[in-house]
């Protein structure tokens, strides 16, 4: 994977130069993401080279590093580009965070090349490869205006299988939520979203705000490649306080330090909480309003820790939910390389077994086999499993759960997958590059 830093380069590099190191992802061209605020991401870029900033991105190397004070070479050679998409990640919010001038920012994606500069992957907190997110700094007394228009396929409109607008409070709590299931659109597929202080009083598409409201998440989740696009978004504030004069770059600075420290402490809080639990086994989903997490989904979050012969094996149970996912991270809280390598699949992209459950393979190595996810390598990582669009909650509905067991080569085959040939999955894989390019 090209794009990631050996370790020893990695180690040789000065810090400042880690920045410019990675190479850029052939699969995204700026002019495709035209909702994207450029000037954002090359200003964030610049903010990357400050003292201060650069300080903290060491000392949240220093905190990552004491967490996973023995990690194996595969793992230590993806830390500085891990810790620099992090950091990049944080400049990018800090930036975009004026609720008197909101903007929509995307994250999680991969790094492009922005008017002839390669700015970093703005990645972190173990992202999920199949979601489109975008982040607007928002406040608790303001009203805010989301114009959208659901994508079309020819003349059907094709929407993401999860969709929801959530508000979060600065200690990353829910605080309101609209969920597609409940967006309401016109005939054409467009719709229009309030965001504000004041009650519904009946109006749909709209979130109440609370005092503490600092910023929505906004994610599209694709299930499906190849067919399913995010919305298109605008934003405006239409009412709340003057505008007052804009961020300076004391005050921007200030704002971009804070997320730095802010995203590498949550990485090592949230990190330790796992890795304090056995390695290959994973709790039964549940749903959370803490941590950034989205209130309509379920969550197990788990670590594998494998020899080099051996596999970890999933069995997944959806329940009543129409989308799963099970995404490789590694241990610094960033994703591989999802684009190029199957290292995350959900609930489309397997084969399922007869009673609807589906059972994932993952390995270091290709074992031929359906339903493989790919570690790149890495013997020890996280994965972040959730569960969504879930129809039916109630007690007597079927509910998601998730089976796992550690095996050598010779237990592969009785777990009844069919075979994948070399040149099967060659074509696998390029057909995910071509359908992940897509969404842009």
């Amino acid at each position: 994977m090209a794009r990631f830093i050996g370790l020893a380069l990695a180690l040789a590099l000065p810090a400042a130069s880690i920045f410019a190191a990675p190479v850029p992802d052939p699969v995204l061209d700026a002019s495709k993401l035209v909702s994207v605020e450029d000037s954002l991401e090359l200003e964030a870029q610049k903010f990357l080279s400050d003292p201060a900033v650069v300080a903290a991105r060491e000392q949240g190397e220093r905190d990552l590093l004491s967490l996973i004070p023995n990690p194996t070479p595969e793992t230590r050679a993806h830390f500085k580009q891990a810790a620099a998409e992090i950091t990049y990640f944080a400049a990018l919010n800090g930036l975009n965070d004026d609720p008197l001038r909101p903007h929509i920012t995307f994250v999680g994606r991969p790094g492009r090349t922005v008017h002839g500069t390669y700015t970093l992957a703005p990645k972190g907190i173990d992202e999920n490869p199949d979601s489109v997110y975008r982040v607007i700094p928002m406040d608790g007394v303001s009203t805010y205006l989301i114009r959208g228009r659901a994508p079309k396929d020819g003349a059907t409109t094709v929407r993401p299988v999860v969709n929801d607008f959530s508000v979060l409070s600065d200690a990353w709590i829910t605080a309101g939520n609209l969920s597609g299931s409940d967006l309401k659109l016109d005939a054409d597929g467009r719709f229009t979203i309030t965001v504000g202080p004041d009650p519904a009083a009946g109006q749909s598409n709209h979130i109440q705000t609370k005092p503490d409201a600092n910023y929505m998440t906004i994610r599209d989740t694709l299930s499906d490649w190849a067919h399913q696009r995010p919305n298109k978004l605008t934003v405006e504030r239409i009412a709340g306080p003057p505008d007052g004069p804009p961020l300076t770059h004391e005050q921007k600075l200030e704002k971009v330090l804070t997320k730095v420290k802010r995203y590498f402490a949550e990485t090592v809080k949230g990190h330790g909480r796992i890795l304090a639990r056995p390695a290959n086994v994973f709790v039964q989903p549940e749903i959370k309003a803490t941590d950034g997490m989205l209130v309509t989904q379920a969550y197990s979050l788990g670590h594998f820790q494998l020899e080099k012969d051996q596999a970890l094996v999933l069995t997944i149970h959806p329940g009543t939910a129409k989308y799963v996912t099970v995404p490789v991270s590694n241990l610094w809280g960033t994703t591989m390389d999802p684009v190029h390598h199957l290292s995350s699949r959900n609930l489309d992209q397997v084969k399922k077994n007869p009673d609807g459950s589906f059972t994932v393979v993952i390995a270091q190595t290709d074992p031929g086999l359906e339903n493989w996810i790919d570690t790149e390598g890495l013997s020890e990582g996280m994965l972040f499993l959730r569960w969504a669009a879930i129809a039916d909650s109630s007690p007597g509905a079927p509910r998601p759960a998730v089976e796992s067991k550690v095996v050598s080569p010779a237990d592969l085959a009785s777990l009844g997958l069919g075979t994948v040939d070399k040149a099967a999955r060659e074509r696998e894989v390029k057909q995910r590059a071509r359908d992940y390019d897509l969404r842009w």
